[in-house]
Formats: C-alpha cells, structure tokens, sequence
C-alpha cells in the first residue's frame, strides 16, 4: 500500500513491494496527506526559503515511483501496464515548484535505476526511469549516461540551486558540470577548500 512504502522509504530506508496495481482513492488520499507533512518538515532543514509546494505533482511522483518499484521486482509485467500505472503526461517541468514537490520521492531514483539496471539495462521499466532522470534533474544527481539536462526551471530558486549544486558534489557527478552556471556554483562552494571534493576540484580545472 503506497502510504506504508512512503513511510517505509523516508523513515527506514528499505521497503516491501507487492504486484504492481493502479493506487486506490483513499491510499492516494493518505498518501497526499503524509506527502504535505513531510514538506512542512523538510522545507524547514533547507537553507532558505523553498518554492511553493505542489501536491498534485508530489502525489503525481509518489505514485509513479511506487509504481516502478513494484516493477523493478515483479518483472513480469511490461511495457503495457504503464498507462494505467504512471499515467500520460508529466507535471509541468518549468515550476521550480513542481521540481522541488517531485523530489520529495523521486530523490530517491538513482538508487532505483541502479536496481532495475542490475537485473537488465535495455528493457522499456529503465529507458522509462532515464526519461525521468532527464526530465527531474534536480532527482537524478548521480545517475549515470543521463545526457543533457535543463536546470533552467530550478535555477529560479536559489534553496533548489543550492541543493543541486551540493548533490553534484556529494555524488562527484561530472557530468552536471557542462552547465556553466553549475560550474561557478561548485567553485563557489568549494572555494578555498578544494580538497574536501578533490576528484570534482580536477574537473573543475577544465573550465
């Protein structure tokens, strides 16, 4: 059930998964419930002042999420069940707000794609997650062969900016660092002080 994964994932780190199954109103009900109660205490652990929280696309990625995790272990079920599990259409990408609401699950993807790429690399689950890396960049900080991403929607809040920028140092994620402004960000960060990233400080040397 969607509100006990959500729990489970945030609190514990680990979870259970059954078949993948469309969510019930009330699971999606409890669940947009549990969704604005961990914004409120996650917005007040970030350094300053966080875009305006959108349930519908934070809903919109736990649901997807769960989902997906449920497909990642019953392997079973394929291209055909997506419609019915994720629905058609992302939330709007260029919200700051919509980035910062989708992240409150989908932070957790490239742990995700790491497991659904352990079991096969080229199946339709995996070019589906890799959408949404592409399409969620602020989420996708790590994931390998991502490609191009467009930060232009997150760079509107500073609070978002800052949390990308320190993903892209945690992870030594090289790839972020063929956007200009993340560069200035990263040198800014690290400043004087080089060596507390040293791999991410000799790619910087490139630019």
């Amino acid at each position: 059930m969607l509100p006990v994964f959500l729990r489970d994932l945030w609190n514990v780190g680990r979870v259970r998964i059954g078949v993948p199954q469309p969510v019930e109103p009330d699971a999606r009900s409890e669940a947009a419930e549990l969704l604005a109660d961990l914004e409120q205490a996650y917005r007040l652990a970030l350094p300053g002042e966080p875009p305006a929280f959108d349930s519908e696309a934070a809903i919109w990625a736990a649901v997807s999420f769960y989902s997906a995790a449920a497909l990642v272990i019953n392997r079973d079920f394929g291209e055909g069940e997506f419609p019915t599990l994720f629905g058609q259409n992302l939330p709007d990408k260029a919200s700051a707000g919509t980035h910062y609401s989708v992240d409150l699950t989908m932070r957790f993807l490239p742990d995700l794609i790491k497991l659904a790429k352990s079991a096969a690399t080229d199946d339709p689950l995996v070019k589906r997650l890799m959408e949404w890396a592409v399409a969620w960049p602020l989420s996708s900080v790590g994931v390998d062969l991502v490609g191009q991403v467009d930060t232009t929607s997150i760079r509107t809040s500073p609070t978002l900016m800052r949390l990308y920028v320190d993903r892209v140092i945690a992870t030594s994620d090289y790839s972020r660092l063929d956007d200009d402004w993340v560069v200035e960000m990263v040198k800014e960060t690290l400043g004087h002080y080089p060596q507390l990233c040293p791999s991410i400080a000799t790619h910087l040397e490139t630019h």
